[in-house]
């Protein structure tokens, strides 16, 4: 519990301008619990904004302001957030944009036994901006061009497009060759700790998140447009309602005419589509088929001949595209396979990981090391890292 009323000030200034502690932050949060804080919190909210002389701010312009916010990708929504975490927010959050500076810390913690590790991205100095932006692409010839931030200018020109690159960020632009080859491929590899940028020749957006790998053609000739997929990719896939654009995986593929979409595919593991808008259709080979909407996320699994359908914070599911890592309460098995994914580490586990489970947004650190010590903070799970070789300990 707060002490007295300059303390709640001072943690609301600090808070306002993206100054406070974890350890203060925890005490800010636990005194927003109390049934008793709203009247003392809207007062203090009030005279935080006129000590840090800003103009007063309307009701509409907090919520639109908090709006922003939410929507930002330095502000990843969180269905833990309590009714007066929101207040915070809208009051606070007035003053912050003002300001022109960043938001902190963006989560609370769940419960005692399920700890929350967050890291903003205003504190953070170690991390990769959106993953290091390296990939491979390789032609319908079989030659292979690296990739990079670094790297722009013309690639080469396929069946009537030309292929540029700029700043992480593949685009083919033209107009399609009749006399070219109808199946000319092309594939983009991103290898684990980066990921890539790709616009497709019929304007659809394409971000491949680490260790993912896509197939395509160069120019889309036939009745659909048609990609194959391993690893992650989000798609902002351009309306064509003569066209239906298709995503295939072994296990199942998606068909949509014109939306926005998550696919998670990775070898031996199951497979999630997740929809932010639009309508997309999900068919198991071999198996059934489900349409579903936005919030909605659909599993298949090796063995199971349906697909399992169930409402989410869609969102969550793109936390990677904006330089993120989300668990939402997982097992540490399985934080840890994303981790050792991304930063292309072997992980053991030493004594016994029941129950032991995480749910937070912690920035992409570039160094593992400084990712593991913010995890430890929680006090829960320890590691110990020798070479390439992460041990996971309670």
């Amino acid at each position: 519990m707060i002490a007295d009323r300059q303390r709640l000030l001072g943690l609301l200034a600090q808070y306002a301008k993206n100054e406070i502690s974890p350890q203060d932050f925890e005490e800010l949060s636990a005194y927003m619990n109390q049934p008793d804080a709203d009247p003392v919190l809207l007062q203090a909210l009030t005279d935080v904004n006129k000590g840090l002389a800003l103009k007063p701010v309307s009701a509409d312009d907090k919520d639109r302001i908090y709006q922003k916010i939410k929507n930002h990708p330095d502000f990843i929504a969180s269905k833990y957030k309590s009714s007066k975490l929101r207040v915070l927010w809208r009051g606070v959050a007035a003053a912050a944009i003002l300001l022109g500076i960043g938001i902190g810390y963006n989560m609370l913690k769940v419960s005692d036994h399920k700890p929350v590790v967050v890291i903003t991205k205003a504190k953070v100095q170690e991390k990769i901006d959106m993953g290091s932006k390296m990939a491979v692409l390789t032609l319908s010839n079989g030659k292979q061009v690296l990739l990079g931030k670094s790297m722009s200018g013309l690639i080469i020109t396929e069946a009537g497009y030309s292929v540029n690159q700029q700043q992480g960020l593949l685009k083919y632009d033209g107009t399609s060759n009749k006399d070219s080859q109808d199946d000319a491929l092309n594939t983009i590899t991103v290898p684990q700790g980066s990921n890539y940028q790709l616009i497709l020749s019929d304007g659809t957006k394409v971000w491949l998140n680490t260790n993912s790998s896509i197939t395509y053609p160069v120019a889309f000739k036939g009745k659909s447009r048609e990609v194959s997929l391993t690893g992650e990719a989000y798609f902002e896939v351009v309306h064509n309602a003569s066209k239906p654009f298709i995503v295939n995986n072994e296990l199942a593929n998606v068909t949509v005419l014109g939306t926005h979409f998550n696919v998670k595919a990775y070898p031996d593991e199951k497979m999630t589509t997740t929809l932010l808008n639009g309508s997309v259709k999900v068919s198991k080979n071999g198996g059934g088929s489900t349409t579903i909407k936005p919030d909605q996320e659909a599993t298949v699994s090796f063995g199971q001949s349906s697909v399992r359908v169930e409402n989410i914070d869609a969102e969550e599911a793109i936390a990677w595209k904006n330089g993120y890592f989300l668990f939402n309460n997982e097992n540490i098995k399985e934080v840890m396979k994303t981790i050792g994914r991304w930063y292309d580490v072997d992980i053991d586990y030493q004594g016994d990981m029941t129950g032991k489970t995480f749910g937070g947004t912690i920035a992409r650190f570039e160094r593992v090391e400084t990712l593991l010590k913010s995890i430890e903070m929680t006090g829960v799970i320890h590691f110990k890292k020798t070479g390439r070789r992460i041990t996971v300990m309670p």
